[in-house]
């Protein structure tokens, strides 16, 4: 069923960027994902690659060849440890980089199945663009529908018309990675909760692989020493503007248009990740949802933690099984867009939109945050509704000062109208 009239998961069949753009446009301004597929890219992700820069950090930092710096992880498969239950683990990027292509280098001590870890915060932003910047700048470039996503110059990214003087939002791109297993067990998948954000998001898949089936290209070795580089592509280390050059940045599926009323079937087949992605409207019904199972559901928070808003805490994932029974209570109603990612893969999420995503592979995913004229209205909504969390409540950081970054980018808007007809350049707002 076709909720705006529109068809579903179909191409972007214009040669023409313009209507390309109109037709995203179309998807944006309802409120629709919008799944990209092979965007452009021209490095190499694969983990040695990444693993080498890191390491290359380190030995910058002083510890020698490799790096023997401790990063924070979490075990996934250790009950408790995503809500702070369990006690930090950490390793060295090496070791955790052998585990993410080879699934038999960490296993449970009683079962022997293999146990599946994430890094937490790291590299970070700083390191990103420090030892990866190349990636970094080709990422960027290779960012479809510039004009929105380019975190420089996108015309109609808001946040790009803010001035310096005002505190600039954390936009990333920050980089996720992450152990997976294509089987859904519940507790212990590698999973990120559900959660929605203030702000519209990009996120691409940029290299996965099976390591428990040994599909992965190539493996950390232990006697690789590498050279630092950052894999095959030009040594240029521009950032690229939204104008360099009007394509399409890889082929967008409008799967937004598509209502997400089949939850066993997924937009892709088989991929690294598998996403889903709820409407605006849905969060009532959906919040609704977790508080009266919340007891029953496979990921949830301890009965001792406080649950100030199902959605904002970001302490719930829903189970296929889970979203099945969503879907039976609410007649049909309320179900996510469903969707897998492959390598090169990009989803654009609107904001407010709640989202959760579960790694059926090992992921390197790089997202990065925009703000676009079309999302303002739920971005506005949603600030008000954080402003509602307790003081100190993760969720409250997640703020983009939605009003003072629409009134900077209209009166850079309302200056340049008044510039183009004549009113002068010092005309006030």
């Amino acid at each position: 069923r076709d909720r705006d009239g529109g068809g579903g998961d179909r191409p972007f069949t214009s040669a023409k960027y313009a209507d390309t753009l109109r037709h995203f446009q179309w998807h944006w301004s309802r409120g629709h994902p919008v799944l990209v597929r092979e965007i452009p890219t021209e490095m190499s992700w694969e983990p040695n690659v990444i693993e080498r820069a890191m390491r290359e950090l380190g030995a910058k930092q002083g510890s020698g060849g490799r790096s023997d710096r401790m990063v924070p992880v979490i075990n996934c498969t250790a009950d408790g440890t995503s809500w702070g239950a369990a006690p930090a683990e950490a390793m060295t990027p090496h070791d955790f980089f052998k585990g993410f292509t080879d699934a038999s280098v960490f296993t449970h001590a009683a079962t022997g199945d293999p146990l599946l870890y994430k890094l937490k915060g790291w590299p970070s932003q700083a390191e990103f663009r420090e030892r990866l910047p190349r990636h970094h700048a080709h990422f960027i470039r290779g960012l479809p529908f510039p004009e929105y996503t380019n975190p420089c110059d996108g015309p109609l990214n808001l946040v790009t018309h803010l001035p310096r003087s005002v505190g600039q939002p954390d936009l990333g791109p920050r980089a996720s990675i992450a152990f997976g297993r294509p089987e859904e067990r519940g507790p212990g998948d590698s999973v990120t909760r559900l959660h929605a954000s203030v702000m519209d998001g990009v996120h691409a898949l940029m290299y996965s692989c099976d390591a428990a089936a040994g599909a992965c290209a190539e493996a950390v070795g232990d006697d690789d020493d590498g050279d630092g580089g950052e894999g095959r592509g030009g040594g240029e280390d521009g950032g690229g503007g939204a104008g360099d050059g009007h394509h399409t940045h890889g082929r967008p599926v409008s799967v937004g248009a598509d209502a997400p009323h089949a939850t066993d079937g997924h937009v892709g087949g088989d991929g690294g990740a598998s996403w889903q992605i709820f409407r605006r409207e849905d969060i009532p019904a959906v919040s609704a949802f977790v508080l009266s199972h919340r007891s029953a559901l496979a990921h949830c928070p301890p009965a001792s933690t406080a649950v100030h808003h199902p959605i904002y805490d970001a302490t719930f994932f829903l189970t296929a099984a889970e979203l099945a029974l969503l879907l039976e209570e609410t007649h049909g109603e309320v179900a996510p867009w469903s969707f897998h990612l492959h390598d090169n893969d990009a989803v654009l999420v609107p904001a407010g939109c709640p989202q959760q995503v579960r790694n059926l592979k090992s992921c390197l995913k790089v997202a990065l945050d925009f703000v676009s004229p079309e999302t303002m209205p739920a971005a506005l909504a949603m600030n008000d509704d954080i402003r509602e969390l307790p003081a100190g409540h993760a969720g409250r950081s997640d703020n983009v000062h939605a009003r003072v970054t629409l009134l900077h980018a209209a009166h850079v808007a309302v200056h340049e109208l008044q510039a183009l007809q004549g009113a002068g350049p010092d005309a006030s707002l």
